[in-house]
């Protein structure tokens, strides 16, 4: 794709708003409380940029690397590459959930935004598989919200879904437990998921359509792939 000035201005100044939306409404946020861990590091840190023994990091090629540092060049390049779409194409992807995801020392944070309309309806999903050992245990469901989980014979929880309706007039943030854990990509319907698996529970993130997906569960892999991939919307 050839760029010019004119395409990279547009695309910054959609970088640029995507990236400031969040802070628009700063003052109805509470003030964060870090741990002692967490200032302890950043504290180190800063010393160690006042003395100049901050080593630039190499970059590496590769989608994977940097999706999962959350760097505005990909946002950049997947903005230029959305001007040199077709408008049918651009039309059909005004629905979809803009995902920023940002990767910290102790966990990853998902920042969603949604063009889905308002007035937009929640339709609670169904599953078409879910293992014979499971019985439901929990199951709630609100305008914009379906929770539902499911124990064992023993009454232990083995598998916890949530499923929320993201719209145009809100804005969503998830964290996920990814310090120290096995994080692994794939795909469920042409969509990315995303699981996350450490002692011996998965965590999965799952976008699809106008919803976002999130759950945990001690089920082996193969088995939440399969009951996402069997879920009917």
């Amino acid at each position: 794709m050839k760029l010019s000035d004119e395409k990279l201005q547009y695309a910054a100044k959609l970088a640029a708003k995507a990236e400031l939306e969040p802070w628009l409404d700063y003052e109805a946020y509470e003030e964060p409380v870090f741990s002692e861990k967490f200032q302890q590091r950043m504290q180190a840190l800063i010393e160690n940029v006042r003395a100049g023994s901050v080593a630039q990091d190499r970059a590496r090629l590769g989608w994977q690397y940097y999706s999962r540092r959350g760097l505005a060049a990909v946002l950049l390049c997947f903005l230029l590459s959305c001007i040199a779409m077709p408008e049918a194409v651009m039309a059909s992807g005004r629905k979809v959930i803009e995902v920023v995801r940002t990767v910290f020392e102790e966990y990853t944070e998902y920042h969603f935004t949604s063009r889905e309309k308002a007035e937009a309806q929640l339709t609670p999903l169904t599953f078409g598989y879910l293992p014979d050992s499971l019985h439901k245990n929990t199951e709630e469901i609100t305008t914009i919200t379906y929770f539902v989980d499911y124990v064992d014979s023993t009454g232990r929880i083995i598998f916890s879904l949530e499923q929320d309706l993201l719209t145009e007039n809100m804005t969503s943030t998830y964290i996920a437990d990814t310090e120290d854990a096995n994080v692994k990509y794939g795909t469920i319907k042409g969509r990315e998921v995303q699981l996350i698996e450490k002692k011996e529970r998965i965590q999965f993130v799952w976008i699809y359509e106008a919803y976002c997906i999130t759950g945990q569960t001690r089920l082996p892999e193969e088995e939440i792939l399969r009951i996402l991939q069997n879920i009917e919307l």
